[in-house]
């Protein structure tokens, strides 16, 4: 199945996870360090209770096994930052001393980062340095750690999730259009309406499936990682279908028309109710209602 992901710019990415920490830990007890003039040192903040942490985001999209190593590659890099500027870091830290240093990243998906993490994190405590705590370690995490901060920023409508959607490949079309054929006999009882040659019906039918496929997938991330924003958006979806229902009745405009018209008005209204989705999200998700809607009926055209 293919996963979505949010693709994240770095400073971007930086600037969520500071505000996620901003929010986890009591007012004052979260220091940022800024990083404009001589470097970060390593640490991007750190806590009062001792844990540093260090972000980071690999440009996407990349294989399981390219982001492993640009990882990998984040922790020797920090981690010798760390060391060499552990005189500076005393001065910032005062009477601090870190036990757990954490890299935040979008994603990782290969459980060897964090034996690399380990046997740097043996390096840091070999060398007793006055910083750091004897059973100091390295964490890798994603924002998961943080579902009620981060539902505090969509309430606050603070972001667009800037979410990557890889397209689905064409076996997997195949493969669920085999697996529901009522949903895609309608379809195609619908497109065949459109009066255009049966090749590009065909095309268009496999275009179709694979918009909502990708859209679901974009709806599944949303419910795993930011569940606020996948309720407004099935709310929006739920409340454009209801009126579809009646237009399809009444409706008397080419079947080419409502396409159109249906995507651009729902893509406006989740650009416009919902915090959390961009323009090129709600793309994705406009196609996919379409899709839906064709799939399953609200959607339809005057014989």
């Amino acid at each position: 199945m293919t996963t979505c992901y949010a693709k994240w710019d770095g400073d971007d990415w930086q600037q969520h996870i500071n505000s996620l920490l901003g929010l986890r830990f009591p007012p004052g007890t979260y220091q940022p360090i800024p990083d404009r003039a001589g470097g970060d040192y390593g640490l991007e903040g750190f806590s009062a209770d001792g844990v540093a942490f260090q972000c980071y985001a690999a440009e996407e999209p990349l294989s399981v096994e390219e982001l492993t190593n640009k990882q990998r590659d984040k922790i020797t890099r920090d981690i010798r930052k760390l060391w060499e500027n552990h005189r500076n870091l005393a001065g910032i830290l005062g009477p601090v001393r870190i036990h757990t240093w954490v890299l935040m990243v979008p994603r990782y998906s290969d459980k060897h980062i964090l034996v690399h993490a380990e046997t740097k994190a043996e390096e840091v405590r070999a060398k007793q340095l006055a910083i750091v705590t004897s059973n100091f370690r390295i964490s890798v995490q994603d924002d998961s750690m943080f579902d009620a901060q981060k539902k505090s920023l969509m309430d606050g409508a603070l972001r667009n999730i800037p979410l990557e959607v890889p397209a689905v490949a064409t076996d997997d079309v195949s493969i669920w259009t085999t697996a529901h054929t009522s949903w895609v006999e309608t379809l195609d009882q619908k497109l065949r309406k459109l009066r255009k040659p049966q090749e590009r019906t065909d095309r268009l039918k496999a275009q179709m499936v694979k918009h909502f496929m990708e859209g679901q997938n974009a709806i599944q991330y949303f419910h795993a990682n930011y569940p606020l924003v996948a309720e407004k958006v099935l709310r929006c979806k739920d409340a454009k279908e209801r009126a579809l229902e009646t237009e399809s009745l009444l409706s008397s405009a080419l079947p080419e028309e409502r396409l159109t018209d249906t995507l651009e008005d729902y893509r406006k209204r989740l650009v416009d109710e919902v915090a959390g989705v961009n323009m090129s999200t709600a793309e994705i998700l406009a196609l996919e209602a379409r899709a839906d809607w064709l799939l399953r009926c609200p959607l339809d055209f005057a014989d």
